[in-house]
């Protein structure tokens, strides 16, 4: 990791960028004390679109987990309705 104070950061920002492109981490300082710390951003990676018995399959491997019972529309309509009077 290389260290260098913000004037020749100014002046060679073209350059480091160039280093922290190709993986370098750089540390900016300010009369002696870190300010900033330049890294690569690790590039995106899409995720893959999950298929709905997936989605389903992780909310019950959730649901037993927390120790959720069997979820009721019913009840909660019920719960829902009891607000509205």
């Amino acid at each position: 990791m290389r260290e260098i104070q913000a004037l020749e950061a100014q002046q060679e920002l073209d350059q480091l960028l160039d280093a922290v492109e190709r993986g370098e981490e750089i540390i900016i300082k300010r009369n002696g004390k870190k300010v900033a710390w330049l890294v690569p951003v690790a590039p995106a990676e899409p995720k893959p679109a999950a298929s709905p018995e997936a989605i389903m399959a992780e909310f019950d491997r959730l649901r037993e987990q927390l120790k959720l019972g069997p979820f009721n529309w019913e009840e909660l309509k019920a719960e829902r309705d009891d607000g509205r009077k």
